[in-house]
């Protein structure tokens, strides 16, 4: 027995196209509902972001030396921190502890991120404030912009 096939097969070839000049039949409707469509994803998209803005979510930064000693004890247990230097932009911070240790801070989306860094530490001095190597590739190095006296006293410190 041979196997048939059906007889009423749909083939693509055969598919009405549309021309992009907006000729022919149907394509006024087309191109109005696809400009509704448009408008609607926009619309929808915008309404995303307002929510996410009214949530607050991605805006985080490290308020300050308080909030930058909190995260550094809470990322190491036993970790007491002493003082920190955080940055300009509230992005990133660097946080001594008691024992001389250090502890380096990043955010990272809507999280803060945390490394603990072997002394010595190496830093750079740049135009905004100095640049802490963590070495680490995937956390890379971290922009702390910080005053004149800021950068002179950690520059003390390392």
């Amino acid at each position: 027995m041979r196997a048939s096939r059906p007889r009423h097969s749909v083939t693509l070839r055969h598919w009405p196209r549309r021309s992009l000049s907006g000729k022919g039949r149907g394509n006024e409707h087309l191109q109005l509902s696809e400009l509704l469509l448009l408008g609607g994803s926009i619309v929808g998209v915008l309404a995303l972001v307002l929510v996410a803005w009214l949530l607050r979510l991605g805006g985080t930064v490290i308020a300050g030396e308080a909030d930058a000693k909190h995260e550094a004890e809470a990322y190491q247990l036993g970790f007491t921190a002493v003082e920190a230097f955080v940055s300009g932009d509230g992005k990133a911070a660097l946080v001594r502890g008691v024992d001389g240790e250090f502890i380096v801070l990043k955010v990272h989306g809507a999280k803060v991120a945390a490394r603990r860094l072997e002394v010595p530490l190496r830093v750079k001095v740049s135009e905004e404030g100095v640049v802490v190597a963590t070495g680490e590739r995937m956390f890379g190095k971290v922009a702390l912009r910080l005053s004149a006296e800021g950068r002179d006293k950690l520059l003390a410190l390392v």
